[in-house]
């Protein structure tokens, strides 16, 4: 069973630990961390949630994201998850941070507060031949261009992750 550190809503650890499950009753910070994979292209790699998710089975989300566990860096569990969920294995230095954001969901399921780390890196797509999904949280895998992401959002087929895509958006059309 992983254990979570519990965050104040400043991101300090407060020194105790929690399940993911007791976390997502109780409504206590903790830190969540999230990757965006894009290539030279600037298509971006995005998955597809297994459909029996709890929270947005179904839709596209970002290449990889998952809970920090405690006592794990936030770059570490980048790494972890990013292996985990598709099968890629990228250096720390392939790897920095996009942007922060802290996120609330309170409904009849979950009361759930992230503070939310997303990291950007660019890699060469063709060096890639396959992914190894993990089937319990991934459906598929695919590359996707910025005009076909904006369709995703049009259709509400893209979990949702506060301003983060415009912020992408511009971001690629400036690098």
């Amino acid at each position: 069973m992983e254990l979570i550190d519990i965050l104040d809503e400043n991101g300090i650890k407060t020194g105790n630990t929690s399940t993911i499950k007791e976390l997502h009753k109780s409504g206590k910070w903790h830190k969540v961390v999230g990757i965006i994979i894009y290539d030279f292209n600037k298509k971006l790699l995005m998955q597809q949630r297994a459909l029996n998710e709890i929270s947005d089975p179904g839709k596209w989300d970002i290449s990889a994201a998952g809970h920090v566990n405690s006592g794990e860096t936030e770059i570490e569990a980048v790494k972890r998850e990013l292996s985990e969920e598709i099968g890629l294995n990228l250096k720390e230095n392939q790897i920095e941070l996009f942007m922060s954001y802290k996120k609330e969901v309170n409904n009849k399921t979950v009361n759930k507060k992230h503070l939310e780390d997303i990291y950007i890196a660019q890699i060469d797509a063709e060096s890639i031949n396959e992914f190894t999904i993990q089937n319990e949280e991934v459906e598929q895998v695919k590359w996707f261009s910025i005009n076909e992401l904006k369709e995703l959002i049009q259709n509400n087929k893209l979990k949702s992750r506060n301003n983060m895509y415009e912020k992408l958006f511009k971001y690629l059309e400036e690098n």
